[in-house]
């Protein structure tokens, strides 16, 4: 009962607005991660081949990671909502788009828009959380929307596979009607508390040269790219893999087992991590990527539940204490340095690409070895982000002040 009351003490307190997004990041993750599974079945009945299929998926990431910084940065000069909004509005119509489209090039542009969409809307929610809560509640937020999020990313894969199974572009139809009716809710859920935050003047020319003198955020995104390059295997190839040995449908209750340890396991996983070195829990994250592709070379039913289970521990420790630490670098530019983690988006690109290249060449036997070695790479480049900003605090100057 203590656990449960201090889950609540944590959240107590949060105006409608940081709700209303915690839904939003919710039903956007699970929508986004519905059509990966279901899009690889829908784009199989319409004629399109695994390698098209992976090119489809994967190229959605591509202009999102690269639109990010800049979507970022619109939000700190001209605001979070404007360009909230935005976002949503083309990313609805991506899914009009793939709908009705059955070509496989006008496919793979469709997809490129769509990905500004699902790449953006992650940091311009949470830059949104945080403007409207004060700084001593921020860790929370972020708490609560992982939670939210992370679910949503679970259970995406289950309904998913399910909805496949019975239905087809209208699918597609019903998502941009879901966002649609958030559109229209948004304005009775602001909350009249909001923190005001200065909007900043720096040019757009300055800001990026402020992002690639930090040495720290680069080597911090370079992580993030690597752990997605392994992370997307769960979303691409994995169903491939899964198809082949005919156990397609151990799918859904694969994918319902993590959206359980995502509720469940959050908040104490993430309140036990507080109290750990931030490099130690990165460590653990990589290590348990690995222990779950390790379980995936075999396709043996209780292999891949002990697998699915490592690789969500994994993705429960790495993401949010990966953007805070990003967010934390510089709060002035907060919208634009979370704007920067799109770009560890190239790595679902890459590996939903060359997952599905490997896997016609290799089988999932030596696919997933290859990429459970792959991931150790993230705590290397972490950690020497981490040596990059030991560096910088200690040969920073402090201000001298005079005392008359």
């Amino acid at each position: 009962m203590t656990n449960i009351s201090s889950i609540f003490t944590t959240y107590r307190g949060f105006n409608r607005e940081v709700w209303f997004l915690v839904l939003i990041s919710f039903t956007t993750r699970m929508i986004t991660f519905v059509l990966l599974p279901f899009m690889i079945i829908y784009l199989g009945k319409i004629g399109m081949d695994a390698t098209e299929i992976g090119w489809i998926i994967g190229s959605g990431w591509i202009l999102g990671s690269i639109a990010g910084p800049l979507i970022g940065y619109l939000s700190d000069r001209i605001g979070t909502k404007p360009v909230y909004f935005s976002v949503m509005i083309v990313w609805l119509l991506s899914f009009i788009g793939f709908a009705y489209v059955d070509n496989f090039y006008l496919l793979l542009i469709i997809s490129l828009i769509n990905g500004i969409g699902r790449t953006s809307i992650d940091p311009l929610l949470l830059t949104r959380m945080y403007r409207s809560v004060d700084v001593s509640k921020q860790t929370n937020v972020s708490k609560l929307n992982y939670i939210a999020f992370n679910a949503g990313i679970m259970i995406g894969p289950f309904i998913g596979t399910e909805l496949s199974k019975s239905f087809g572009s209208e699918v597609f139809i019903g998502s941009a009607c879901v966002f649609t009716l958030f559109l229209l809710l948004d304005p009775f859920f602001r909350s009249k508390s909001i923190r005001k935050v200065e909007k900043q003047t720096i040019t757009l020319k300055a800001t990026l040269r402020v992002l690639w003198a930090d040495q720290t955020l680069k080597w911090y995104i370079l992580a993030g790219t690597i752990f997605a390059v392994a992370y997307i295997q769960i979303d691409s190839t994995l169903p491939l893999a899964l198809q082949a040995a005919q156990l397609f449908s151990w799918y859904s209750p694969l994918s319902l087992l993590n959206a359980l340890v995502a509720v469940i396991i959050t908040t104490p996983l993430m309140n036990w991590a507080e109290k750990r070195s931030l490099s130690s829990m990165m460590l653990l994250s990589v290590v348990f990527v690995m222990l779950g592709f390790f379980c995936f070379i075999n396709s043996w039913i209780p292999l891949y539940f002990l697998g699915f289970l490592f690789i969500s521990l994994s993705e429960i420790l790495f993401y949010p204490l990966w953007r805070e630490s990003i967010a934390n670098l510089n709060r002035s530019l907060q919208g634009t340095y979370l704007g920067t983690t799109n770009f560890s988006y190239i790595g679902y690109f890459v590996g939903s690409a060359l997952g599905g290249e490997l896997f016609q060449w290799w089988g999932s036997g030596y696919t997933f070895l290859f990429f459970a070695i792959i991931s150790m790479a993230t705590f290397v480049a972490f950690r020497i982000g981490q040596r990059t900003l030991d560096y910088r605090e200690a040969n920073t100057v402090p201000v001298q002040t005079t005392t008359p």
